[in-house]
């Protein structure tokens, strides 16, 4: 059994999967326990992961990420889902609230 805060990433871009798995597995008590594109592709491999925190990427194409965060709430009780989008506006934070999303990150963050 691993320990700390395990992470599970889903972002349409490889390349910010990639980096941000990076620093996430710098910080102490932190591991990213898988990275994928698509919520579809992490559902069906969700059973090794067992991720405490699913960090996940509000406009994924040709998908509902609300409704996908909602399907990966009922798929694994007890996951906090941190939404990562643009700059929001009032419906978005709302709709983020309805879907149980613990948190929103803007796109445009920096590492600190």
């Amino acid at each position: 059994m691993q320990e700390g805060i395990q992470v599970a990433i889903i972002h349409r871009n490889r390349l910010f999967r990639e980096g941000l798995a990076w620093v996430l597995t710098q910080q102490l008590h932190m591991a990213v326990v898988g990275s994928t594109a698509t919520t579809a592709e992490m559902l069906r491999e969700i059973e090794p992961w067992h991720p405490d925190v699913c960090v996940m990427d509000l406009v994924l194409p040709g998908r509902d990420g609300l409704g996908e965060a909602r399907q990966i709430r009922a798929a694994l009780a007890g996951v906090r889902i941190l939404m990562i989008g643009l700059p929001p506006v009032k419906s978005d934070i709302l709709a983020c609230i309805e879907a149980g999303v613990a948190g929103y990150l803007l796109q445009e963050a920096s590492l600190e």
